[in-house]
């Protein structure tokens, strides 16, 4: 099967999981339903984007930039919940940060979904080679320093995000959660370090169309 026909068999599964009247087993009609105003979809590209707007509270995109929340906001519009994941690299020696944010990106610029939600924001198939180009490692992950950090969070508001979860990569991996960067990033954003961030690993789930988070890193939402 095609990308494409592969792309319309997970929408139209996804779909039926939130449309009861068009089939399967959804969440509307489960024993206990979630509410639509209390759900939100891991929505990335264009479509995904309009059934959360239309079938949820709002959308959880990651691997994104500024540029991609602002276009989010105009999908979903002013009500809709808009939640983004900011990975950070606290590293300022830029090798190091990018080799670390490189060893995390690789398996993004290998799926389909991700790399035409880049293409959409301008980049390139060049930008995708050699573990990522220097301009696409740099707009997806945060790093260098302190100052550059820790503006990095309002300019996703300023797009368009309502929330955004923390997430830190120390290209160490272990399953431990980083306290201690977690400590220096809340310090650099305004956080407190007396309401430690709540991690949890990612948990090892298929990668689909808006499923984001590979096994063996951590995040914080705050």
């Amino acid at each position: 099967m095609d990308q494409n026909g592969e792309l319309g068999d997970f929408l139209r599964s996804r779909r039926a999981r939130l449309r009861p009247e068009d089939a399967g087993v959804a969440l509307d009609a489960a024993v206990t339903p979630v509410p639509a105003d209390r759900r939100i979809l891991a929505a990335l590209g264009p479509k995904m984007l309009r059934l959360a707007r239309d079938r949820s509270a709002g959308a959880h995109p990651a691997m994104g930039t500024p540029e991609y929340i602002e276009q989010a906001r105009g999908v979903l519009g002013d009500g809709p919940l808009l939640a983004r994941v900011v990975t950070v690299v606290l590293e300022s020696e830029p090798a190091r940060a990018r080799e670390i944010a490189r060893g995390y990106l690789g398996l993004y610029f290998q799926l389909p979904n991700c790399a035409a939600s880049f293409k959409r924001l301008g980049f390139t198939d060049g930008d995708f080679t050699g573990g990522g180009s220097d301009r696409l490692v740099d707009a997806l992950v945060a790093w260098g320093a302190d100052a550059a950090i820790s503006t990095r969070p309002a300019e996703f508001h300023t797009a368009g995000a309502d929330h955004l979860a923390l997430q830190i990569i120390t290209g160490e991996g272990s399953e431990t959660p980083p306290r201690t960067e977690w400590c220096r990033l809340a310090d650099l954003t305004g956080g407190t370090q007396d309401e430690a961030p709540r991690t949890e690993p990612a948990r090892d789930l298929p990668m689909s169309d808006d499923d984001h988070f590979p096994p063996g890193q951590g995040k914080a939402e705050g």
